[in-house]
This record gives C-alpha cells, structure tokens and sequence, in this order.
C-alpha cells in the first residue's frame, strides 16, 4: 500500500514536471517568435520613407477614401450628388464595383507616371515629387470629408473649389520641391535632407 502510494506521488511529481516545463517552453516559443515579428517590423520600418509613406497616403486617401464614400454618398443620395458627370454615368450604368474599381486603376496609373517620372530624373526630383504626392493626398482628404458631409446632410464645400485648392497645393508643393531639389543638385554636400553619414573630420580639423 505504501509503496503503491509512493509510486503514485512520484508519478504526480514528474508528472508536474513536465507540464511546468512544457509551459516553459511555450512561453519560449512565444517570446522567440514576438521577438522575431518584432525584428522584422522594425526592419520593414526602417526601410520606409517619407517618399514611400507619401505613395501609400495618397493611394489611400485619393483612390480608397474618396472612392467609397462616393459610392456610399450615390447610394444614399442618388448619383445626381456627384459632380462629376462621367463617374455619375459610370455609377448609374456599371454599378459602384466598377465605379470603385475605375477609380482605384486611376490613381494607380497616376502614381505609377509619378514613379516613372522620378525614376526618369535619376532619382533628382525627390521633393518634387514628394511635393505632389502630398497636394493628391490633401486632395483626397478633403474629397472624402465632402463625401462625408454631403451624406449626413451638412454644408460642405463645392467641388469646384476643391479642385481649384487642389491644383494652388500642386502648384506650390512641386515648386517647393523643385527647389529643394535644385539646391541639393547645386550643393551635395550641403544637403541636408539626404545626408545620414557621419561628420567629415575635416570640419573639425584646427586650419582646415
């Protein structure tokens, strides 16, 4: 009897052993792969620009954002509240899947001309292209807050004037950027936007 019971609470206390260290190595697992997921956001991170931030927004917001709430603002509404006659007449003919696809194929032709363009330059019209990617995405934003606002009945501002602050950011982003750009082409060693490296030395030697 005694020694069955003894069996029984060695049994149990291995038993427990492996479950304690089963745990333990669970939670290993977990901490390695968190770790691991970790390092690779950090990594993807560290690889994103502004330029590249900028391509997302405007994809966003220009293509996505704008997008749905038009589809959701002729859906309410009726195709009359949007402004533009050939996307009202898409809407009313093809349905909001198509609307919503055209719309999405526009902006991605628009940015892919836009990649193309500063590809072109050698990778010289940076800012300038930074410039323009940031006039679509303001563009965008305050399409979908007219949509936003034509849907729950509010005074939003004409779609006319939108365009016409659309392109004034255009214009004063891509000039801004093209001087940047051109002062960076004219002093590379100045440039203070792209250089990462360490200090030259020579700035600090006594004479130089």
């Amino acid at each position: 009897m005694l020694s069955t019971l003894s069996h029984i609470i060695v049994y149990e206390h291995y038993n427990d052993d492996d479950i304690t260290n089963g745990e333990c190595h669970m939670m290993g697992n977990i901490k390695n792969k968190s770790a691991d997921f970790i390092h690779f956001f950090k990594r993807i991170i560290s690889h994103i620009s502004i330029q590249h931030f900028l391509y997302l927004l405007a994809f966003t917001t220009f293509g996505i954002g704008d997008a749905l709430t038009g589809a959701l603002l002729m859906n309410i509404k009726g195709v009359g509240a949007e402004s533009n006659v050939f996307f009202s007449h898409l809407y009313s003919t093809q349905g909001p899947g198509i609307f919503i696809t055209t719309k999405l194929w526009i902006t991605l032709v628009i940015l892919i001309l836009v990649f193309i363009s500063y590809i072109q330059s050698h990778k010289k019209s940076y800012w300038m292209t930074n410039g323009f990617l940031a006039a679509i995405s303001i563009g965008g934003i305050m399409a979908i807050q007219a949509n936003i606002q034509a849907i729950y009945g509010y005074p939003f501002i004409d779609p006319s004037k939108i365009i016409i602050i659309y392109l004034t950011f255009v214009f004063v982003f891509v000039m801004l950027g093209d001087i940047i750009d051109s002062h960076m082409v004219k002093n590379p060693k100045k440039d203070i936007f792209h250089y990462h490296g360490p200090i030259r030395k020579e700035i600090s030697r006594p004479g130089s």
